[in-house]
């Protein structure tokens, strides 16, 4: 099923479908067995598998203990992990971590979505999880024609202060800009550099204070009836106090543009709830 459709991970259902059927299956397996001597020569070929099967579980166990499977494979966190978490939680700033460049396996054989639970902070990548199947640059192509004024404005519209280079080009491009990008440390691969003369600034339009970030809103509040803030528009979000609309700042990009809102108020951003987004 992979090969046809990989984000359907049918085969890790699978692995639930078998953990809830091991009871049901044990239960067949002794009724074959103890009936087996009495019953037709079919029913003792299949006691016999049952035994086969049986008898191969230790070895076929022990090899997945031992990471030894050609096909799944578990990785350990490596001290890099640890490094980059400890540097990162300690790192003084409000603005977005970016990782240039593509990342998949690489952040120590695993995925980015960790490091923002870990760490408290916010990032920008390619994709955190594993949800690409083939190289997808984080810069839109767009941006990236435009040279070194389309990277900066890239990372202006997002409000990025820092960035992470682990591809030759992208840790070549930073740091023959020394004026611009200085290295602040290197974890394994990833490299870390940080934008000089840059001011955090979450609002494309209007004013306002970020007051809290988590995995599933933002809370602000706004020094104007209207704004535009520097997250991503989708169609299922809500917000407390005020009006939700698109604001299309490139082709590639809509920020949230927030309308009808009270001043000087703790306004909340959030994701409906899944039942809520059918009529969507």
């Amino acid at each position: 099923c992979v090969p046809l459709k990989p984000q359907l991970e049918l085969d890790r259902m699978l692995v639930s479908l078998g953990v809830l059927l091991t009871l049901p299956t044990a239960l067949a397996c002794e009724r074959i067995i103890t009936t087996a001597r009495k019953g037709p020569v079919l029913v003792e070929l299949g006691a016999a598998l049952i035994g086969g099967f049986l008898l191969c579980s230790p070895l076929v166990a022990g090899s997945v203990i031992q990471n030894r499977r050609v096909v799944e494979q578990y990785n350990f966190a490596e001290p890099t992990v640890v490094d980059m978490t400890k540097y990162l939680k300690n790192l003084d700033t409000e603005a977005r971590i970016l990782f240039s460049g593509f990342v998949l396996h690489e952040f120590s054989n695993g995925h980015l979505a960790p490091l923002a639970l870990l760490t408290k902070k916010s990032f920008l990548a390619s994709s955190h999880v594993h949800n690409l199947w083939k190289y997808q640059q984080v810069f839109p192509r767009a941006f990236l024609k435009r040279g070194d004024a389309g990277v900066r404005e890239y990372l202006d519209i997002y409000n990025v202060g820092h960035v992470f280079a682990h591809e030759p080009y992208w840790i070549n491009y930073f740091s023959s800009k020394p004026g611009r990008y200085s290295k602040l440390a290197t974890f394994d691969k990833f490299h870390l550099f940080e934008r000089k003369d840059f001011f955090s600034n979450y609002f494309f339009e209007g004013k306002g204070e970020i007051l809290k970030q988590s995995t599933n809103g933002v809370t602000l509040s706004l020094q104007s009836s209207s704004a535009v803030v520097k997250f991503n528009y989708f169609p299922f979000l809500q917000s407390s106090h005020c009006a939700i609309q698109p604001a299309k700042v490139s082709d590639t990009i809509e920020l949230i543009r927030l309308v009808d809102c009270p001043t000087n108020t703790t306004i909340t951003i959030s994701s409906k709830s899944a039942w809520k987004r059918i009529d969507l």
